[in-house]
């Protein structure tokens, strides 16, 4: 069972991030504010733990990609080749 994250910890988080997603691409940085998370930057299941350093605020889309990121790239590439493909068929 996961090891419950002290609330002062969490608060200190959410302050540390302005209450928005930290999740950046590009040099721009999400601007969600509500459905936020915590997230692991290293997972528990790899000796991550519950500190200010190792947790992020993410809204819920973007905790769900950096947790299916290969899935999802592989996914996008393999759209992105089909519709090119189509497109010079087509």
């Amino acid at each position: 069972k996961r090891e419950h994250i002290p609330q002062d910890i969490l608060n200190q988080v959410v302050l540390r991030d302005k209450g928005r997603c930290s999740f950046q691409n590009h040099g721009r940085r999400c601007h969600h504010r509500r459905f936020l998370d915590i997230h692991h930057i290293k997972p528990v299941k790899d000796g991550g733990q519950n500190t200010v350093k190792n947790l992020a605020t993410l809204c819920e889309t973007h905790h769900i990609y950096l947790h299916h990121q290969e899935e999802i790239d592989r996914s996008l590439a393999l759209i992105r080749r089909l519709g090119l493909e189509q497109g010079i068929r087509g």
